[in-house]
């Protein structure tokens, strides 16, 4: 338990040290993501340094009823960013979660996450961006092409 020291700090017990500790892990946000020889990176979240994962700070965004078009989900995004101070998930948190699938919230399930904080160019040219899901016993990812049904019906990891 917490106390008072004679700086008006508060002392914390080991134990709580380590519970807030163990809790949380890192990442770097501007890691080269790995990516298939087919595939480069088109556009990467701009955040440089480092991510404490914290489910509770996991938010998304939209639902497929509040937006049909991608220019309007891309303005929203940007005003977000700007306003809120959001981070968009990216290919590394993505990498993360499948690595580690305990972080990810149950309520997940029947979902697909897009990850749009990394935006891929396949040889073709077409934009991809990678999105997470649940398949039957395993969380899985797959891919989709920017502006195909998918994205506009998924929904976008937002970390505040």
């Amino acid at each position: 338990m917490a106390s008072s020291t004679a700086f008006g700090q508060k002392a914390v017990t080991t134990k709580e040290l380590i519970k807030r500790i163990t809790f949380f892990e890192i990442i770097k946000l501007d890691a080269p993501p790995a990516i298939f020889p087919e595939w480069e990176v088109y556009k990467n979240s701009q955040e440089t340094g480092y991510l404490k994962i914290n489910p509770e700070n996991f938010h998304l965004f939209p639902t497929e009823k509040e937006i049909k078009k991608i220019k309007e989900i891309e303005k929203m995004l940007m005003e977000r960013q700007e306003v809120e101070k959001i981070i968009l998930g990216n290919s590394n948190l993505l990498d993360f979660l499948l690595s580690n699938p305990h972080k990810i919230p149950v309520e997940w399930k029947g979902e697909k996450i897009f990850f749009r904080g990394t935006i891929f160019q396949d040889k073709e040219g077409y934009l991809v961006i990678r999105y997470l899901f649940f398949d039957k016993n395993n969380w899985s990812w797959s891919w989709s092409y920017y502006e195909e049904d998918d994205y506009l019906l998924g929904k976008i990891l937002l970390i505040k």
